[in-house]
């Protein structure tokens, strides 16, 4: 009996993943190709020590390496960017992120985990920039290419 209890977890974990997609999540992290960073991204969500990026960030990266970040009701900012072996950094601040482009329900996401600093960054990929420039809560109006580490 013990024999069977001791290895249900693993049963139900096998069968959990022959009948849904999502255990291709446990073995395949993304893609860290940098061609695949091209586009416009929205924050979605911040993990980590430091949670200072406005909500709702926008983030546009162009193939000629330069980055548009705007906070909601904010001036844009443009950084230069470098992603090499899966890390993007920003060339002015130094800050630097190890970056995962996952697609989920056919939507890419792109995460961002920090290297240098100390917080991590979800965003969505969109068609194109919201035309209010959206709506964020928190008083923050960092963007994510400053490196305040506390």
């Amino acid at each position: 009996m013990n024999y069977k209890i001791k290895y249900l977890p693993y049963l139900l974990i096998a069968l959990f993943c022959i009948f849904n997609s999502g255990c291709n999540l446990l073995t395949d992290p993304g893609s860290t190709n940098a061609a695949d960073l091209i586009g416009v991204w929205e924050l979605y969500k911040q993990t980590g020590a430091l949670q200072d990026v406005c909500p709702n960030e926008i983030l546009k990266l162009s193939s000629d390496g330069v980055a548009k970040l705007q906070c909601p009701n904010q001036t844009e900012i443009i950084r230069n960017y470098t992603a090499v072996n899966g890390v993007l950094t920003y060339t002015q601040t130094g800050v630097s992120f190890d970056f995962y482009v996952v697609t989920k329900a056919s939507t890419p996401t792109l995460e961002l985990y920090g290297k240098n600093v100390s917080r991590n960054l979800f965003y969505n990929k969109i068609s194109s920039v919201p035309t209010g420039k959206g709506s964020g809560s928190g008083g923050f109006s960092t963007n994510s290419s400053e490196n305040i580490n506390q």
